[in-house]
């Protein structure tokens, strides 16, 4: 697939993932496309690379060239480009500056290759002969290690909306005005608007230490290492559905800071409770049955 296509393409993914289906609504991406594009098991979102995915399958096309495999004798294979007398025989004349380059080039490492009478096998990093255009995509898109939170949040039974919000907060793009601040944008004052204690506005204070999540006495922890919370709290609840709960939570107490930010609606307690149990109820309705009982306990 052409590179210009690739890019029309996600262009509309980007603007579906954080403007929605309205075309005119405008606004700046919460995250990078490439870390977004990353997999769920590096601590990203793993929405797919076109780009490194076209390439995974044009590798297949090699994977038939060096294994002679479903290619039409008229085609070249490696035995023909060996055996031509004139190499550029292969190529369609005339060539370009840069193409002629990357020839010689071509030239000088066959001049390197000594054909035998054995049978060469191509093995693939992932430890077979057979090419898997997902392992290739796997192995060019790269992993890293990540806390073991993202996992947790990826296999509860939240919405995709809330799944997506919490992510931001565990990779800091969440727009706090702290990270607001960091961006360089202006506002009027870069405190918490739900204490009003002039604390900065971090996710670890409105998450952690915001009086209003205090008062709410669902976390005991002193850190201010959201990951350290997150475990701290898995520890305090013991139930399968820790997760859920700590996802609606902060989804809640966001939901209810914006109230005010933006409609002027004074946060209170009963507010973000009553978004909790709401937006709780609905969820439950993905959960396992066996679950549903113990969520309303």
């Amino acid at each position: 697939m052409h590179e210009t296509v690739l890019n029309q393409i996600d262009k509309y993914r980007k603007h579906c993932l954080w403007r929605g289906a309205d075309f005119s609504r405008k606004g700046q991406a919460k995250a990078a496309w490439p870390r977004v594009c990353l997999p769920k098991e590096s601590g990203d979102l793993g929405v797919l690379n076109l780009k490194i995915q076209n390439e995974a399958m044009l590798l297949k096309n090699f994977h038939k060239f060096f294994n002679r495999l479903d290619i039409p004798s008229k085609y070249l294979t490696v035995d023909t480009a060996l055996s031509l007398e004139d190499s550029s025989m292969m190529f369609h004349l005339p060539l370009s500056a840069q193409a002629h380059r990357q020839y010689q080039e071509f030239l000088l490492k066959l001049e390197s290759v000594i054909l035998t009478d054995d049978l060469d096998e191509w093995m693939y990093r992932w430890g077979t002969k057979e090419f898997s255009t997902k392992k290739a995509y796997n192995l060019l898109i790269g992993s890293r290690q990540v806390h073991v939170s993202f996992g947790w949040l990826w296999k509860s039974f939240c919405q995709p909306k809330h799944k997506v919000f919490f992510w931001l907060i565990l990779v800091d793009c969440l727009p706090t005005r702290d990270r607001l601040q960091r961006r360089r944008m202006d506002l009027p004052s870069y405190s918490c608007v739900m204490c009003s204690q002039g604390n900065l506005e971090s996710s670890a204070h409105l998450f952690l230490h915001c009086p209003m999540l205090g008062s709410l006495g669902l976390l005991d922890t002193a850190s201010d290492s959201l990951f350290e919370a997150w475990t701290s709290f898995k520890s305090q609840l013991n139930q399968p559905f820790f997760m859920e709960l700590i996802t609606i939570m902060a989804w809640s107490i966001w939901i209810t800071r914006n109230n005010f930010v933006f409609r002027n609606l004074q946060p209170s307690l009963n507010a973000c409770l009553f978004t909790f149990v709401e937006v709780l109820s609905l969820s439950a309705l993905r959960a396992k049955a066996s679950l549903r009982p113990a969520l309303f306990l």
